[in-house]
C-alpha cells in the first residue's frame, strides 16, 4: 500500500494556526496604528479555518466527548478575562464573547449532528449559528457555518474544498475583505496526513489565555 505523500498532522497545523493568531494578536494589541504591519493581520487570518478543522478531527477522534467538551468549556471561561483585557482594555466587556465558546458551541452542534437523521443535520448548524450570534461569539454564526461544513463534509475532497472556499469569500463581505486571506488555510489543510501528531495537548489550550495576558501587559508598558 502507498504511503501518504501529505505531510502535515493535526498537532503541526495547531503549531501553525498559533503562530498566524500570534501574529493577528500582536497586530491587533501593540501594532493597530502602524499599518506597514499589517501584514501580520492578515497572514493571522488563516488560523481560525485551521483551529476549526482540527476541531472537527478532535471530536471524530475523541474517546470521551463528554470530557472533550468540558475542557473547553473550562478553558472558554478561563479565557474571557484574558480577552476582554486584551481586546477592550476591561475586565468584562460584553460585546464578544472569546473564540474557545464558538468552538464550545460548534462541538455542540457536532454532537447533535451524529445523534440525528442526516437529512436533519442542518438545522443543527443552524440553531449553533443562532446561538453564537445571541451570545456575541467571536466569529459568529459563521465560525458555527465553518465547522458544521467541515464536519458535514469530512472525507470528502473536491466538494469539501469548493464548498469551504465559498464559504470563506462569503465571510469576507460579513467580516472584511482581509477575510479572503483565509482561504489560505485550505492549501494548508489539503496537507493534513490524519494523523494526531505528538505533544502539545494542553499547551495549545494554555497559550491562548496566557498569550492574551501577555499582551495586554506588553500594550500597558508600550503604548
Amino acid at each position: 500500500m502507498q504511503k501518504s505523500q501529505k505531510k502535515l498532522s493535526s498537532t503541526q497545523l495547531k503549531w501553525i494556526a498559533v503562530l498566524a493568531m500570534l501574529c493577528s494578536h500582536v497586530y491587533k494589541c501593540l501594532l493597530v496604528n502602524h499599518q506597514e504591519f499589517a501584514v501580520l493581520d492578515w497572514f493571522g487570518r488563516i488560523s481560525f479555518p485551521v483551529f476549526c478543522f482540527v476541531l472537527v478531527e478532535g471530536y471524530c477522534h475523541t474517546k470521551n466527548k463528554g470530557r472533550y467538551l468540558f475542557r473547553l468549556w473550562v478553558f472558554a471561561v478561563f479565557s474571557e478575562i484574558p480577552f476582554d483585557l486584551a481586546f477592550f482594555g476591561k475586565i468584562v466587556d460584553l460585546r464578544t464573547q472569546n473564540v474557545l465558546f464558538t468552538f464550545v458551541i460548534g462541538f455542540i452542534v457536532m454532537w447533535g449532528m451524529e445523534k440525528m437523521p442526516r437529512k436533519y443535520s442542518i438545522c443543527a448548524i443552524f440553531l449553533g449559528m443562532g446561538a453564537a450570534w445571541l451570545f456575541r461569539t467571536d466569529y459568529s454564526f459563521w465560525g458555527i457555518w465553518m465547522i458544521g461544513m467541515f464536519y458535514m463534509l469530512r472525507g470528502m475532497d473536491k466538494e469539501w474544498f469548493a464548498v469551504q472556499t465559498a464559504g470563506l469569500m462569503a465571510s469576507a463581505v460579513w467580516y472584511g475583505w482581509k477575510q479572503v486571506f483565509a482561504a489560505g488555510s485550505l492549501f494548508l489543510l489539503q496537507e493534513y496526513n490524519g494523523e494526531r501528531g505528538k505533544g502539545g495537548k494542553y499547551f495549545f489550550y494554555m497559550f491562548y489565555p496566557l498569550h492574551l495576558l501577555c499582551l495586554y501587559f506588553l500594550s500597558i508598558l508600550i503604548l
